[in-house]
């Protein structure tokens, strides 16, 4: 099994009660054109303001309806294809912004992958997605847009590509007119233990005002990963904040008959803190909440998301049941400051299926895997080592 991951930092410094977002440690190489001015007159605004009456800084995060940005286009292989993922929805027209996202695949006939890059600049490709032949796939991720506000999409073979933004975070330059939500970490904790799903079935998770959640009045949206086993068809499992609806085109995970899997999703809680949950297909359905984002009028001091260097942290072969550790702070990640990582791990050449599980090293384990099934090359999913992690093993 090999382990990868994409990192992007949250960071944050708590002094004095005061919320204090850290300025970037470097413009991301993925870039294919400057970053926009970064004034520091937006940081020591911030710097100055009491938590519970954040100003508009950079980093902070803005749930939106989700909203489609690519409906099913058809790609041929190895064919780029440019997508614009700003000025869409409820998603200001900024080039340069970073967004949250759901990447889907289908109809292909083979294996193969996914693969992202800011217009023009092949140099700052990075892997997104692996899929198998016939098996839808999804992952959801943080995506920095380049110029235009686009990316660039290439797979290896021809496939279907969707892709939902379900959130942005601001940047330096303009600032949004009104702040937006930061980032609170958790130790992972079940709040929805394989529960038996029938085919259209839906059930209400609890979340705010338990294991960690803040109230709901103070909760913008909750990060969980949701899993799934025993599928008795292929489908998705649908997570949305409870008291709305949504379509198929927003679901959090796919999955084939008797698969198990998993994927990380940012979900906003309904108007009394939940979320519902629903299978398309007969399931057990497991919900994991591993933090969540607090709306500016919170009282805990939340973090900022930081656009970090895209770095291979980790790469090696394990034995059933081995325990290694990676180091978060490689190739121009910081080494303090960080509250959690966003990381995309990926396994292949998988001898049965299984799990990986990730958490703070010096720590003990904590109740929240990937899943993964029996295949020469895995789904890629990602996955948040939380609680104020330095490194995930």
């Amino acid at each position: 099994m090999i382990t990868r991951s994409r990192l992007a930092a949250l960071l944050a410094l708590v002094l004095a009660g005061q919320l204090i977002p850290m300025l970037p440690v470097g413009a991301a190489p993925s870039r294919s054109a400057p970053e926009p001015p970064r004034p520091a007159a937006a940081a020591i605004a911030a710097a100055a303001t009491p938590v519970g009456q954040l100003v508009p800084a950079s980093g902070q995060f803005y749930p939106v309806r989700p909203v489609v940005a690519s409906a099913d286009v058809a790609l041929t292989a190895n064919t780029p294809k440019e997508v614009k993922l700003v000025g869409i929805g409820e998603v200001p027209n900024t080039e340069y912004l970073s967004v949250l996202a759901q990447v889907r695949v289908s109809g292909h006939t083979a294996t193969g992958n996914v693969r992202v890059y800011p217009p023009g600049d092949t140099s700052g490709s990075v892997m997104l997605l692996n899929y198998a032949n016939g098996k839808n796939a999804s992952t959801m991720d943080e995506l920095p847009t380049s110029t235009g506000g686009k990316l660039t999409f290439v797979a290896s073979t021809a496939v279907k590509l969707r892709i939902v933004v379900v959130g942005w975070y601001s940047g330096y330059e303009p600032l949004s007119a009104t702040a937006g939500a930061t980032y609170l970490p958790l130790a992972p904790t079940r709040v929805l233990n394989a529960v038996r799903l029938t085919a259209g079935a839906t059930t209400v998770v609890p979340i705010a005002g338990a294991n960690g959640v803040g109230a709901a009045a103070d909760v913008a949206a909750v990060n969980v990963v949701v899993a799934e086993t025993s599928a008795a068809a292929a489908g998705y499992v649908q997570a949305y904040p409870t008291g709305t609806t949504v379509a198929e085109t927003t679901a959090a995970l796919y999955y084939a008959t008797g698969e198990q899997r998993s994927q990380a999703h940012v979900i906003p809680v309904g108007a009394d803190g939940s979320i519902t949950v629903k299978s398309s297909a007969a399931s057990n359905v497991t919900v994991y909440v591993q933090g969540y984002y607090q709306k500016p009028t919170g009282r805990l001091a939340g973090a900022t998301f930081q656009e970090s260097y895209r770095s291979y942290v980790h790469s090696a072969a394990y034995t059933a049941g081995a325990t290694k550790t990676a180091t978060a702070a490689l190739g121009g990640n910081p080494a303090s400051d960080v509250v959690a990582v966003a990381g995309r791990i990926s396994a292949i050449n998988t001898a049965a299926a299984g799990s990986v599980t990730t958490w703070p090293s010096g720590t003990a384990p904590v109740d929240a895997s990937l899943l993964y099934n029996t295949s020469t090359r895995s789904h890629r999913r990602p996955k948040r080592c939380s609680r104020f992690p330095r490194r995930c093993p």
